[in-house]
């Protein structure tokens, strides 16, 4: 994967902000639904182990703008 991103001029949103808000956003989001479900602390890479979630981070991303390759 290559994370790469820039500003977005049309919404003034920062590129910090699409990077990580809405990788956190989409977290929140699994643990609502239900999606993830365990307990304890883990890790971005222990919660990308599961394909469902690991495809929920990338769909809710593409869904933002940002287009992960």
């Amino acid at each position: 994967m290559i994370w790469f991103d820039r500003r977005d001029k049309a919404t003034g949103i920062s590129s910090m902000s699409r990077t990580t808000g809405y990788a956190c956003t989409a977290a929140v989001e699994m643990f609502l639904s239900g999606l993830f479900t365990q307990k304890g602390v883990f890790p971005p890479e222990l919660i990308g182990d599961d394909e469902k979630c690991f495809n929920h981070m990338i769909e809710y991303q593409n869904k933002e703008g940002l287009l992960i390759k």
